[in-house]
């Protein structure tokens, strides 16, 4: 930053949080939060606090510095933007954050919200996420870049979209309360349930799997496994029915797979 930047930021009282990117302010202007009406770098606290809800689609937001200034937000909506990172760990009354189709690769303090049930990070650039957060029930991240992915650390999952990434293996087996996921689209080889006793919904379509066995997935009731090239056979158990099987032509679901 520059000298005169530099001396801005020191220069705000401490009674203001700073919002250094402008189209940031310019909208906290547009919806009335910030009071004073004026793109100057920085927010009446009061201001920030009194916002519970937060809904913002503005393409030119790159930095959402400040957002830790809004310590009593519940959820938070910033879909379409330009950010590359965000940090929510003053945010820990959030209960839904939306951050669909930015440009991240990179979100700190998830860990710290412990309210946290929706978190959707569709459409972004993440190369490797793990997620350690007991409150989370629905991830969202499909269309991403990701070759890791680590979900051990939220035991109460229970959504699951991670279409359109790059994994080779997916482990859910520490997630037990599981009821659906979509992994489709992606180069997965090997794939790991545990004991699954709640899912109910898998799609694993369109990856390289050559094995896959659900015989003991007793409550599941929807399987899409088709465009698998090396998949032929799905193993299920002699009581599993009704089933809804979407698989391709060379493709069967029997009780022996040889």
């Amino acid at each position: 930053a520059s000298d005169v930047y530099k001396r801005q930021l020191v220069e705000i009282p401490n009674n203001f949080i700073t919002i250094p990117d402008s189209a940031f302010e310019e909208e906290l202007i547009a919806q009335g939060i910030d009071s004073d009406g004026i793109v100057n770098q920085r927010l009446l606290k009061e201001d920030a606090k009194a916002i519970t809800k937060l809904d913002i689609y503005n393409f030119y937001i790159t930095d959402l510095s400040g957002i830790e200034g809004f310590v009593n937000l519940e959820n938070l909506y910033l879909n379409g933007s330009g950010i590359q990172t965000i940090d929510v760990s003053k945010n820990i009354l959030l209960q839904e954050l939306w951050l669909y189709g930015n440009e991240l690769k990179e979100i700190h303090g998830v860990a710290s919200l412990e309210r946290l049930k929706y978190l959707d990070l569709t459409m972004n650039y993440f190369e490797e996420f793990t997620l350690e957060n007991s409150s989370i029930e629905r991830l969202l991240m499909s269309n991403n870049e990701l070759t890791e992915f680590d979900t051990n650390g939220a035991e109460n999952l229970k959504i699951l979209n991670i279409n359109g990434n790059n994994l080779t293996s997916v482990d859910l087996s520490e997630n037990a309360l599981i009821e659906a996921v979509a992994l489709g689209g992606n180069a997965i080889t090997q794939l790991n349930f545990g004991t699954a006793a709640n899912l109910t919904h898998i799609e694993c379509f369109s990856n390289n799997l050559s094995s896959l066995d659900v015989s003991n997935i007793e409550n599941l009731a929807m399987l899409s496994a088709n465009r698998n090239p090396n998949l032929t056979c799905i193993k299920i158990a002699e009581g599993q029915k009704n089933i809804e099987f979407r698989l391709s032509d060379y493709q069967q679901a029997v009780p022996n797979c040889n």
